[in-house]
């Protein structure tokens, strides 16, 4: 027979038993749906959380921490090898009267040039939601947190605020309100306030130390040279190489799509033994029908194969569909991270797909192949005295 006769014999089968067809369709879209949405969360999740990190920290960046830094620490840094350029980062803790309450913020001292890089943005133009990208003495640049509380705005640009840190109460014009902003940076812009870098040695530091330098590699491939390098110049100091933070968050998150993964193929597992079950009372059902297609001249393989394919139709219609639903809850669905910070929409990469839809029907064909074997091997004498 050619390949479209078993199509066509294998259609008219399912169409036969509409009952048992639909009822196994619905349980693979059950299961493809389910595996589907385990994977695509996963496969969301570290997207997100890749775009996001790179965008706060970049391809090419190190950070310097846990020690106090000077500007002859900067030009140090600065002519280590492979390193392009180091932003140092001037920043303590204070409180700010926000109506009558006093509000606890992180006070950094910046530049319109360092600011941007210091929170991920491209340029401050962009970093500003509201008011004006300027950063001059006496001027404050503030965070979304901070002016809006409780979906309220309770400051707006070109109000006054007093700023308090070390014994020092200072007053500022608020120049601008940054857009809101995820917290896994340097620091936390939201609940930040940004004043010249001047100024913040002036008021807060007159030692002019920094907390941290935010180092540039030349190339992506260099960063580690960058870490080691570091390493042995302050070997005390704390080295944060967010790339290898990426290998270690992406290695967990492929771990854990495998195990959510084969959670969800529990569902295949189910359907695949209700594929046998049925598939061998079905054998039993239509021992007859078999009987009269080896006496028109169908041979054992012929019947095998017609039964196999049955059963991969069936499969298909069933991934199908589901892969169908799952497209379409990926463009409703989305879910938000604790505290707000981001969401994630689930993702049907290529991968994904190919499992979903080659899974259902390499398991069914697998649980098909005992009954359809017994099937085929059936005696027409015995077919003859089957009632």
């Amino acid at each position: 027979m050619r390949g479209w006769d078993y199509v066509n014999l294998a259609w008219s089968s399912l169409k036969a038993s509409k009952g048992r067809s639909v009822g196994a369709i619905i349980g693979i879209i059950i299961a493809v749906g389910a595996l589907g949405a385990a994977l695509g969360i996963g496969f969301g999740f570290q997207h997100t959380f890749e775009t996001s990190f790179a965008r706060l920290f970049g391809a090419t960046e190190v950070y310097l921490t846990g020690t106090t830094l000077t500007a002859a620490d900067l030009n140090t840094v600065e002519h280590l090898p492979y390193v392009a350029n180091v932003i140092p980062l001037a920043a303590t803790t204070g409180v700010v009267n926000i109506g009558g309450q006093r509000v606890r913020v992180t006070i950094v001292g910046a530049t319109e040039f360092t600011l941007p890089l210091l929170i991920g943005a491209t340029s401050l133009s962009s970093a500003v939601e509201y008011g004006a990208p300027t950063l001059v003495a006496g001027s404050a640049i503030i965070g979304n947190g901070i002016a809006f509380q409780n979906g309220a705005q309770l400051i707006s640009p070109g109000q006054l605020i007093t700023v308090t840190a070390g014994g020092k109460t200072i007053p500022m014009i608020v120049t601008g309100i940054l857009v809101p902003s995820v917290s896994i940076g340097a620091i936390n812009p939201d609940s930040s306030i940004f004043i010249d870098q001047s100024s913040f040695f002036q008021y807060f530091d007159p030692a002019q130390t920094y907390s941290a330098f935010i180092v540039y590699a030349d190339l992506p491939k260099e960063v580690q040279s960058v870490a080691n390098e570091l390493q042995a110049v302050y070997p005390t100091a704390t080295i944060i190489n967010p790339s290898s933070i990426t290998s270690s968050f992406n290695q967990f998150m492929g771990e854990l799509e495998l195990f959510l993964g084969a959670i969800a193929s529990i569902g295949f597992l189910i359907t695949g033994l209700w594929i046998f079950d049925s598939m061998t009372i079905s054998v039993m059902q239509r021992t007859r029908e078999f009987g009269v297609m080896k006496a028109m001249g169908f041979g054992n393989r012929e019947i095998f194969l017609m039964l196999v394919v049955e059963i991969a139709m069936l499969s298909l219609m069933g991934a199908a569909g589901g892969l169908a639903a799952l497209v379409g809850l990926m463009h409703v669905v989305s879910l938000s991270i604790p505290g707000g910070s981001f969401r994630i929409t689930p993702v049907l990469s290529p991968t994904v797909i190919v499992i979903i839809v080659l899974l259902p029907v390499a398991i069914n064909i697998l649980a098909a192949l005992v009954p359809a074997y017994r099937a085929a091997r059936i005696p027409p004498a015995q077919t003859l005295r089957y009632e």
